[in-house]
């Protein structure tokens, strides 16, 4: 008879994000039981930070993992490391993955030592081993292959803490775009992208009877229009939101997506600052603002709620950039079926960026760094620069009412000692 080895998933959790999907149903750990699925041994146990009733100390105390399989981001790293430091003293080997160990594995293994094992891309099925307790970092793949049925595994009751709150899902993995401020391309293999089939697209979507909103997590949506064009939720959800790209958001495109069943579509504005365009692989300033346009038109047109995202204090951003920008988002309003989304430039450690100034950070206390916090300043703002352009942001989103996306920001953060490891 074989032993049975109990793993328990860990999801942290960041109290400083504004974001109503903070505790959606990732693919994360379901994708982790799909690839133990050779393995019948296994007794799987979950606990969400947030959503989970009960102390950790008294979680662990009942389940009593073998393996605590820990999934951060940068934001929420400080609570990877709060929850490791108590899963040792219950004597579980304690597991690191995601995109944040990916990028800085090294750094993790030389000063976290409560983490065994870190995890750069997608751990080998075999990362249970006997070899385990042996504390180091595993190179997994960057290839994500994500062609198999995944809602027989949403279902699971393991997840029904998830059941009010959207779950995630992917059509396809991967990114086959070359902006260079973006994560994506330095976590997983430039250019790879991988497909899910028509059939387990269709499949899965039958299944999923749980939830009354989805948010459809591939970079780009219209990468998939064979199966966009293919299937239909029928109204199967309240809320259905998806991302691509600005200059792929024509009437046509958009047409396909209405009768899939999209009902909220983000897109990448990013900026509207000559520099920042050209240099992040995009258009002139004129042509994308007639692009933008026309994406936004074609959406309200069908109906469906239009997700503009805008970078704030990206590098070269210049000190009157708000107030330039303010007459063409004076009219991105929630009564005009669009919900705008600000997010502040975030240089993650790990991330290969050029022609940053290290006394330009306003913080690196990583617990901040979700895109909902300034973090750089600009080489053209001085200190006092910043605190006006804040004022002037809070009530730029207080005169659109989209407090909901955007939180009031009531001051910066500051420079600590706990992460400067992360920035030498």
């Amino acid at each position: 008879m074989k032993e049975t080895i109990n793993v328990c998933f860990l999801q942290t959790s960041n109290k400083n994000t504004t974001c109503e999907h903070r505790h959606a149903l990732a693919l994360t750990f379901p994708s982790l039981i799909h690839m133990f699925s050779d393995y019948d041994n296994y007794n799987y146990s979950l606990f969400v930070e947030g959503l989970t009733d009960e102390p950790f100390e008294a979680f662990l105390e009942r389940e009593k993992p073998d393996y605590l399989f820990v999934t951060a981001i940068s934001a929420t790293f400080h609570s990877a490391v709060k929850f490791a430091k108590i899963a040792k003293r219950y004597e579980c080997i304690v597991i690191l993955g995601g995109a944040f160990a990916t990028l800085n594995s090294r750094i993790i293994f030389d000063h976290y030592k409560d983490f065994d094992l870190i995890v750069e891309g997608i751990p080998p099925s075999n990362v249970i081993d006997k070899d385990a307790k042996q504390r180091r970092i595993i190179r997994g793949s960057r290839k994500p292959d994500i062609d198999y049925r995944l809602s027989d595994l949403l279902n699971k009751t393991l997840f029904d803490i998830y059941n009010n709150d959207p779950v995630c899902y992917d059509l396809g993995f991967g990114c086959s775009y070359e902006c260079r401020f973006c994560t994506m391309r330095y976590i997983w293999e430039s250019g790879h992208y991988s497909y899910r089939s028509i059939d387990n697209i269709s499949y899965d979507l039958g299944k999923m009877n749980k939830w009354k909103s989805l948010k459809i997590i591939d970079d780009d949506i219209l990468l998939s229009v064979k199966a966009l064009t293919n299937l239909s939720l029928s109204k199967k959800f309240n809320k259905v939101i998806a991302e691509t790209r600005v200059e792929k958001t024509d009437q046509r495109a958009v047409n396909i997506l209405k009768q899939f069943g999209i009902t909220h579509l983000m897109i990448g504005v990013e900026s509207f600052d000559e520099h920042f365009l050209m240099y992040s692989l995009k258009y002139s300033k004129k042509n994308w603002l007639s692009m933008v346009t026309n994406a936004i038109s074609s959406c309200n047109k069908e109906g469906i709620i239009v997700r503009p995202v805008l970078q704030l204090l990206h590098p070269g951003m210049k000190r009157e950039y708000l107030t330039q920008i303010l007459p063409i988002i004076r009219d991105w309003r929630i009564e005009n079926g669009i919900e705008l989304f600000f997010v502040f430039f975030t240089p993650h450690p790990g991330l290969k960026y050029y022609g940053l100034v290290r006394d330009n950070y306003i913080t690196n206390d990583l617990s901040l760094y979700d895109h909902f916090n300034p973090i750089y300043r600009p080489n053209d703002f001085k200190e006092k620069d910043i605190e006006k352009f804040i004022d002037d942001y809070n009530h730029i989103i207080e005169e659109l009412g989209i407090q909901k996306f955007n939180g009031t920001i009531h001051r910066l953060g500051a420079l600590v000692d706990t992460y400067r490891v992360f920035f030498q």
